[in-house]
């Protein structure tokens, strides 16, 4: 049976005009993705509606995403722009999850702060890997925005990014329906078999 895919819509402002993926974050998409989830935190703290809903629709993994960073310095309030989550598959672990982060922080302050903690890097390729609290690992892939997870799953995203492995762009399915949640500040694109369906709140359905 033809793959298709389930889009939810978790929560939709209409003055919102959020990119679906960033561009550093779509470069560790593997061709394999099971399942893309964002955030576009301005879009949240621009709309009161949405700020009001944001424990209620925040999926569960965003919120332990937040935990994670907050534990080394980055307060997703005040210092997040975008937080999108990547699940996808690997012969060897199943599926994996890749975290990225981009906001206001900077590299040089976060790793001087580590500095501070003696926390050293370890490297895969060109990538400088930093451990994190609950098993995760960290690298920066440029001043203003981190990719995060298990240590397994962050390589796997580096090795994508580097051409290693397939891409996103090599996934039409997928591809093809990212455009649909452009302007969501809380969006979710999944794989499933055979079934589409949308899920918009009465409220932010927009003007036709």
């Amino acid at each position: 049976m033809k793959k298709a895919c389930l889009v939810v819509l978790l929560l939709c402002a209409a003055s919102a005009m959020a990119m679906p993926l960033a561009s550093s974050a779509r470069a560790l998409v593997p061709a394999e993705v099971q399942q893309l989830i964002g955030a576009d935190y301005n879009a949240l703290k621009d709309s009161p509606t949405a700020q009001q809903l944001k424990e209620q629709l925040l999926p569960q993994n965003l919120k332990d995403a937040e935990v994670s960073l907050k534990g080394i310095g980055i307060d997703a309030e005040r210092d997040l722009d975008q937080l999108d989550v990547i699940s996808f598959r690997t012969a060897k672990v199943g599926v994996e999850t890749v975290y990225v982060a981009q906001g206001s922080f900077s590299a040089k302050a976060v790793l001087k702060k580590m500095k501070l903690k003696k926390i050293t890097a370890s490297k895969y390729g060109t990538a400088n890997i930093y451990p994190m609290a609950g098993g995760f690992v960290m690298t920066f892939l440029d001043d203003n925005t981190l990719a995060f997870g298990p240590d397994a799953s962050l390589h796997s995203a580096l090795d994508t990014r580097d051409g290693k492995r397939s891409s996103l762009d090599s996934n039409p399915t997928m591809t093809d329906q990212m455009s649909a949640v452009d302007g969501s500040p809380v969006w979710s694109v999944s794989t499933s078999r055979g079934l589409r369906r949308w899920f918009t709140p009465s409220w932010a359905r927009r003007p036709r």
